[in-house]
């Protein structure tokens, strides 16, 4: 039985490294392509923010104020706002703006009452590229997979 010659050996494990080295930068390839996509994707999403304060004024009494603020540069669309209140009858204040322009804040109001735990917003959103965005009370965003 003849195993070859060297120079055959040599060549064979020359072609089989060549093969996993490629196949190695090509899995590299693809995470880098991935991880662009993604940021392309979070690019607008990510400039669109949602919190909330608590206003004390002489004449009104008290007011919880939920601001908007798109500090991207396209607009955004079917913005909802809704507030955990922390009562197991839910009682979800609402907002809600069909177009929110490029640097623009927008801004609800109502009136406190006892609530379980502090109020948190829950921010969901359309991106100029069609995409569904959610942002819970803790800030952490999300992207919605829609039909």
């Amino acid at each position: 039985m003849k195993f070859g010659t060297v120079a055959d050996w040599v060549a064979a494990v020359g072609t089989g490294g060549a093969l996993v080295i490629g196949m190695l930068l090509l899995r590299a390839e693809l995470r880098s392509r991935r991880a662009d996509s993604d940021e392309r994707l979070r690019s607008q999403s990510r400039h669109v923010v949602c919190w909330l304060h608590f206003v004390e004024t002489q004449d009104d009494g008290s007011w919880w104020i939920v601001k908007v603020r798109n500090g991207s540069d396209e607009p955004i669309y079917q913005v909802a706002v809704s507030v955990d209140l922390g009562e197991p009858s839910g009682g979800h204040p609402e907002g809600w703006w069909d177009v929110i322009p490029p640097g623009d804040e927008v801004a609800c109001m109502w009136e406190p009452g006892d609530f379980a735990t502090e109020p948190l917003p829950w921010l969901s959103f359309v991106d100029a590229q069609g995409a569904w965005w959610h942002r819970d009370g803790r800030g952490v965003l999300e992207l919605e997979r829609r039909p």
